[in-house]
């Protein structure tokens, strides 16, 4: 009894010491913002158009959760984490009529190392079922995409992003994305 008390003695000494490594100083970090919200909202996708030879749009609608971690200083948004489960993204191509819808779930990181102006670069990791293309099959593991900041929601200062090139891939995917949509809208 006298060694198993001392074991567990030294564990709660050593998680302690983890605890307090690992989390800083109390005042080094503030707490997340957390918003909850309905989104309805229209972006125009400059990557995705350039490539498509045709001006896109994707609407994003659905609820919104969504955690903003600032800056140490306080100013500036530099990691956001959304729970978005159920959200629709309808990618359109008003010069031609037609458009596509896909339903996605699962987390989402963006980190803007350069700030959330409108231009700023950012990284964005999707996990979970992440697109479904035309009538392809839905898609589903982890994407992480450089991604351009192309609007600030002013109520609550949210980035919004444009995504541009896929960095790595890990799971179920059918190839490349930005063709797939270019001939989903070109052929809806």
């Amino acid at each position: 009894m006298v060694q198993m008390m001392s074991r567990r003695t030294r564990t709660s000494i050593l998680a302690a010491t983890l605890a307090v490594l690992v989390s800083g100083s109390p005042a080094a970090a503030a707490a997340p913002l957390h918003f909850t919200f309905e989104v309805n909202q229209t972006v125009y996708a400059p990557a995705l158009s350039a490539a498509c030879g045709f001006d896109v749009y994707v609407t994003t609608e659905g609820t919104a959760h969504a955690l903003l971690f600032l800056e140490a200083d306080g100013t500036a948004v530099a990691r956001e984490l959304d729970f978005n489960a159920g959200w629709t993204l309808t990618f359109s191509a008003p010069s031609l009529g037609t458009s596509y819808s896909q339903v996605g779930a699962g987390p989402l990181i963006a980190t803007y190392p350069e700030g959330t102006d409108i231009g700023d670069p950012a990284t964005v990791t999707i996990s979970g079922v992440s697109r479904k293309i035309g009538d392809d099959p839905a898609e589903a593991g982890r994407l992480v995409f450089n991604a351009v900041v192309v609007f600030v929601e002013p109520t609550f200062g949210i980035p919004v992003f444009s995504l541009l090139d896929a960095v790595s891939t890990t799971g179920h995917f059918l190839g490349d994305a930005t063709a797939r949509r270019c001939e989903a809208l070109a052929s809806a």
